[in-house]
């Protein structure tokens, strides 16, 4: 396996005070080395 770059992914929370939430994180991608993984 190796990095493979980021991927935002975006969740949705509960609303505070009457607000929709949404929570962004950073997501590490991977990729793997190995010919017979594609």
């Amino acid at each position: 396996m190796v990095k493979n770059g980021f991927r935002t992914r975006y969740f949705i929370s509960f609303p505070i005070g009457g607000k929709k939430v949404i929570l962004r994180k950073k997501v590490r991608r991977y990729k793997c080395k190995c010919a017979d993984c594609d």
